[in-house]
């Protein structure tokens, strides 16, 4: 993944777009149930947690050092049309329609939130239309409950 960021961002530097990055939340680590925003701290314990933060790191230094403009989305899991490799597509919609067993990802006590994947889209088009961003990093919030 390092070679072919490092690609991505020379081209973004030679071409003087903007590079919209849609993100996980891997990078923040286990929260104990607490809500990640912007400012959490990234505390990965996972080997992929990790990998995503370092990836992440070398986004936002380019960003900081002027070598290219980029802006980061994070997103929760995604649920919508079209969406079929997702924990809720993978775990619970399988059974549910059957009347067949339906898994709960993940702890079922800690709250957990979806995202529409037409949010998820329209975030990042925000993203990367914005002409007055200054922050490199953006959320596509879920809706509310």
């Amino acid at each position: 993944m390092p070679r072919i960021q490092r690609a991505v961002l020379g081209a973004v530097a030679a071409s003087g777009a903007r590079l919209v990055v849609l993100d996980t939340l891997y990078p923040y680590g286990e929260t104990g149930g607490a809500v990640m925003t912007e400012d959490t701290p990234w505390k990965a314990t996972s080997r992929k947690g990790r990998m995503r933060a370092e990836l992440n790191e070398a986004y936002l230094a380019a960003h900081r050092e002027g070598r290219a403009r980029v802006v980061l989305g994070r997103s929760a899991d995604f649920v919508g049309p079209g969406v079929l490799n997702s924990t809720l597509a993978d775990a619970v919609l399988p059974g549910a329609p059957t009347g067949g067993e339906v898994l709960g990802p993940g702890d079922i006590d800690l709250p957990h939130r979806y995202t529409a994947v037409g949010d998820v889209a329209a975030g990042l088009a925000t993203l990367a239309n914005a002409r007055t961003a200054t922050d490199a990093c953006g959320t596509c919030r879920p809706r509310p409950p």
